[in-house]
């Protein structure tokens, strides 16, 4: 589709021109330089990560999700860009909390944390990542510094959550 101009007179202005030849709905491959996850894959391989798939199994999951279209097959991306694209979310700020505020902000995000058995019963998507409690302490460690007496300890801070889905615990459930 492009838009063009056509001048101000009068039946003049903006108008969409639009190819419906059998060409205009096929979609080209990547070209060689393209760097990333194409967006039409990228939320299925960030969900396949997120579950914690390996790249491997991320790449046999969109090959089959493919089905009998090669053409899309060949806009698949490779195994070193799946292997990029969970370094990265690895390292995402998402997944870094500085401060206890930090992590306590990310657990209370609205249909995140679980408290009740009707708000774990309500949750439909069996995979969606749960937290089911945070905790915080400090806790005493060596005191490694150069002027610190022989078995001193410090107190720093230790926090986190208790984390999983409805899939993993109703799995958890099965086991004897």
């Amino acid at each position: 589709m492009k838009v063009l101009f056509e001048g101000t007179g009068e039946g003049e202005g903006y108008r969409l021109f639009e190819s419906v030849a059998e060409h205009g709905s096929v979609r080209m491959a990547l070209p060689p330089g393209f760097k990333g996850i194409g967006a039409e894959f990228r939320p299925q391989v960030d969900a396949l990560l997120g579950k914690g798939c390996s790249p491997s199994q991320v790449l046999a999951e969109l090959t089959l999700s493919c089905g009998e279209d090669a053409l899309r097959k060949t806009r698949l991306p490779n195994k070193s860009k799946v292997k990029a694209r969970k370094k990265a979310l690895l390292s995402s700020p998402q997944f870094q909390f500085e401060t206890v505020a930090d992590m306590r902000a990310w657990v209370n995000k609205p249909g995140r944390l679980i408290r009740t058995r009707e708000e774990f019963d309500a949750v439909v998507d069996f995979d969606k990542l749960l937290v089911f409690s945070d905790f915080f302490f400090m806790v005493p460690i060596t005191d490694e510094t150069e002027d610190a007496a022989e078995g001193a300890t410090v107190q720093v801070p230790a926090f986190g959550f208790n984390y999983g889905s409805k899939r993993t615990v109703q799995q958890l459930g099965q086991v004897k």
